[in-house]
């Protein structure tokens, strides 16, 4: 599992799932052990202390499940739409869709740096994820195929860079 997902000696992981979880069992705690990665533990689940995490320690990987993504996702628009912002976040999809990595990044590098700007693969792994989230959130080899293997929903995962997460 571990090429699956890019770890190395110098990412952080932020874990919050539970250790009860096979999935994070797996990825979020013995692969990380095996690659020499750290692991993040936040006191709390709560936006805030999240958001504050991810700066504070330079947080590199997450992982989560689809109601996790679909809530992060929730998250950011609802603030795209209190900012007034709309029109300007849809043309930044539009824009980000067909351009390469760097300018995705450039593109939304604010919304970046509010995760600590060093985010580079969220994997989601443990059910299926939703088409529209996946793509919302620019996520690669998204797919519907109700036969994905766990390696292949956490493949889905690695960041294409349409949207701010990318790393």
């Amino acid at each position: 599992m571990g090429s699956v997902l890019p770890f190395g000696s110098s990412d952080r992981l932020l874990s919050v799932l539970p250790l009860s979880h096979l999935y994070e069992q797996v990825l979020g705690f013995i692969t990380p052990l095996l690659k020499g990665a750290s692991i993040v533990y936040p006191v709390s689940r709560q936006p805030a202390v999240l958001l504050r995490t991810f700066r504070d320690y330079r947080v590199s990987l997450l992982l989560i499940v689809p109601q996790g993504l679909r809530l992060l996702d929730n998250a950011i628009e609802r603030k795209v739409d209190q900012s007034g912002r709309r029109a300007t976040w849809e043309r930044l999809h539009r824009v980000a869709r067909r351009s390469p990595r760097w300018v995705q990044r450039l593109l939304f590098r604010s919304v970046h740096a509010q995760f600590g700007g060093r985010l580079k693969a969220i994997g989601v792994g443990a059910s299926a994820i939703e088409l529209d989230v996946g793509y919302q959130l620019g996520l690669t080899n998204v797919s519907d195929d109700p036969g994905q293997t766990v390696k292949e929903n956490v493949l889905q995962a690695s960041l294409g860079y349409r949207f701010p997460l990318g790393g």
